[in-house]
């Protein structure tokens, strides 16, 4: 027995060291030397000579310029036997390969050693490319507190251009802030007013992820009906490409914040900027309306809980409550119009209605100004990522709903109010007609803002958000994309074309 056990040891550690001789395993860079791609052999994709870069396990290559496709024949230097990417022997240097998601690369060197590693091929997006370098090399992860950073922006108009800019960082939001897969939405804070892409100087910026929107476009819809509109302000954007200590993080929104000041919100020094915020928290000065369902947060300026300014805030918001509600709200002269402005909430209605954005009056993100004059605006608009067929029931299924056929904020009470005042429904039905002229013009900007981010959508930088890319090809990528894009195009459409059916009948 025990001569049998050494006999069985023994033939054991033969295998073993069998295997481990067959299968050492070295880093890629002691069998290869070089990875490129050569213009000459790849010249309907490239213009010149690409390098890759072997840094440890990763091989990266940036193609900077957009493609159609990533099929490539690469050249490799090697001390090898045979080279493999994605099972393919590419040792003759004449294999076209396609690099449109990465893909495993193995080579055998003398002897039996292996070297195993991952191929990556970016391409340029297109957009205006942000890098944001964070002085500990960590991500911001707290809203609570700034990081040190610096900034650089790339554009093909260079004088958007600025270049390692000191910063500050720290994540920003609610709900993407804390559900999302993908990286924070960020706020961003210059030393001094800067401007960015032709915004207004100023010192704060948010970079939106818009994780919960598989077609990246239902903001930039809004604003750009925001544009059309009357509004005082309308918070500009951008789609950028961003990266955070060289991570690539996808496609974001460059937009101004919502704030005080000029070329934003201007309401001088003596306004306040309200939100309808169901989030506030017992730091917060907020005022309790009973016919509104959540709290009125004083965004700015600073306001304390006691003294004078809290009170005529509450007191004018009280005013104007009652007024609404009151037996003689519709007269143009002792009415609600005194204290309410009628255009700006009709706007405001408008856009949110044509929209169905889920948050709007009912939950968050309703911006309202009082003015010095004790006057009550609505606006601007922001936050309108749940909107077109989302809502927070459709996340957590998974799904969208065919919400085109039924109002959003006209069924709330003050504007079910509103809509008891034959002047405000007047001017809506006209302003609604304004808009309704302007839809093919709507549908057109969908069409121009996705062929303009479709490369960065091709490079499939957004794994993290709804759409699972990580396995699919830029073709496959590019389709489920476009498939988004017709189905917020087709909800728009029928969904203005209900409204206006609605407004005709009053």
């Amino acid at each position: 027995m025990k001569n049998t056990i050494i006999l069985f040891t023994a033939i054991l550690l033969v295998i073993i060291t069998a295997c481990t001789d067959d299968e050492q395993i070295v880093a890629i860079g002691e069998i290869i030397e070089s990875i490129e791609f050569k213009a000459e052999d790849n010249p309907e994709i490239l213009t010149n000579d690409i390098k890759c870069c072997i840094n440890g396990d990763k091989i990266v290559c940036d193609i900077p310029h957009t493609v159609e496709n990533k099929l490539l024949i690469p050249e490799i230097k090697h001390n090898g036997t045979d080279i493999y990417i994605g099972g393919k022997n590419v040792t003759n240097d004449e294999t076209k390969i396609d690099f449109s998601k990465s893909q495993s690369i193995s080579a055998i060197g003398i002897d039996g050693i292996r070297a195993n590693s991952n191929i990556t091929v970016n391409a340029a997006t297109g957009l205006p490319q942000i890098d944001i370098c964070t002085e500990t090399g960590e991500f911001p992860t707290s809203k609570e507190s700034y990081m040190k950073a610096t900034f650089t922006l790339s554009d093909t108009n260079t004088e958007n251009n600025k270049n390692n800019v000191t910063i500050r960082i720290k994540p920003r939001g609610n709900s993407t802030y804390t559900g999302a897969k993908k990286k924070y939405p960020y706020k961003i804070k210059f030393q001094c007013p800067t401007s960015l892409m032709g915004c207004t100087p100023d010192q704060e910026y948010a970079l939106l992820a818009n994780i919960y929107d598989k077609s990246l476009l239902r903001n930039s819809t809004a604003t750009f009906i925001g544009d059309l509109s009357n509004m005082a302000y309308t918070p500009t954007c951008h789609f950028v490409q961003l990266t955070i200590n060289e991570e690539n993080m996808g496609v974001y929104q460059l937009y101004e914040t919502v704030k005080i000041g000029s070329g934003r919100v201007d309401i001088g020094d003596k306004g306040y900027l309200l939100e309808i915020d169901a989030r506030t928290t017992i730091e917060d000065t907020k005022i309790n309306l009973s016919t509104i369902p959540q709290p009125i947060r004083v965004v700015e300026p600073l306001v304390s809980w006691k003294g004078e300014e809290i009170d005529y805030i509450s007191k004018c918001l009280t005013r104007a409550e009652e007024a609404l509600f009151g037996e003689n709200f519709a007269d143009p002269v002792d009415g609600y119009a005194q204290y309410i402005d009628k255009k700006s909430f009709i706007e405001w209605f408008l856009i949110n209605e044509i929209m169905y954005t889920a948050d709007a009056w009912t939950y968050s993100s309703s911006y309202m100004c009082l003015l010095k004059d004790g006057t009550l605006t609505m606006g601007p608009i922001w936050d309108l990522d749940l909107s077109l067929g989302i809502t927070w029931e459709h996340i957590v299924n998974n799904s969208v709903e065919s919400t085109q056929r039924e109002w959003r904020i006209k069924n709330t009470e003050w504007f079910k109010r509103f809509f008891e005042d034959e002047d405000f429904v007047a001017k809506a039905k006209e302003r609604y007609r304004y808009f309704y002229s302007h839809k093919e013009d709507i549908l057109n900007h969908i069409d121009r803002q996705a062929e303009y981010i479709k490369y960065a959508v091709r490079e499939g930088h957004d794994e993290w958000t709804l759409i699972d890319t990580e396995n699919l090809t830029i073709d496959e990528i590019y389709a489920a994309h476009s498939k988004e894009v017709y189905f917020i195009k087709d909800y728009l459409s029928e969904r203005m074309d209900w409204l206006n059916e609605e407004f005709e009948k009053m």
